[in-house]
């Protein structure tokens, strides 16, 4: 019979989980959340950054201080953005949106994107429906 630490680390993982999951939806995991977008760069250039996330991370949220960006810097923001979508999805491989609005959206240039070769690769944009 082995009662030692082995049998209390599934208990420990799952505790870590759950404080982590809760954590994500607080004002400080929030920031976290901003700061992973924003340092996440597409291979094009493209890069976005959320000045604050309001609401619950969960469901339906509302990103404020939207700014999008190339190179050479912001070229849309969006003062107010409301996202519906599915954040577990993103451990299967996908991001699911259901609903990303704004009433007010700012185009200030067009962005200029680096050149990615044609890898022959398709892209997808699936489960879109009006």
């Amino acid at each position: 019979m082995d009662c030692g630490y082995r049998s209390y680390r599934p208990v420990a993982g799952s505790c870590s989980f759950s404080v982590f999951y809760f954590w994500l939806d607080t004002s400080s995991g929030h920031k976290f959340i901003a700061r992973q977008v924003a340092a996440y760069e597409f291979e094009n250039g493209l890069n976005i950054r959320i000045g604050k996330i309001d609401g619950s991370i969960y469901g339906e949220a509302e990103l404020i201080d939207v700014r999008i960006q190339d190179d050479k810097g912001t070229f849309a923001s969006i003062p107010i953005a409301r996202l519906n979508w599915h954040p577990f999805d993103y451990f299967y491989g996908r991001v699911s949106i259901d609903a990303l609005t704004a009433q007010t959206a700012y185009v200030r240039r067009l962005p200029e994107l680096r050149i990615i070769p044609d890898r022959g690769e398709p892209f997808f944009l699936t489960s879109i429906s009006g």
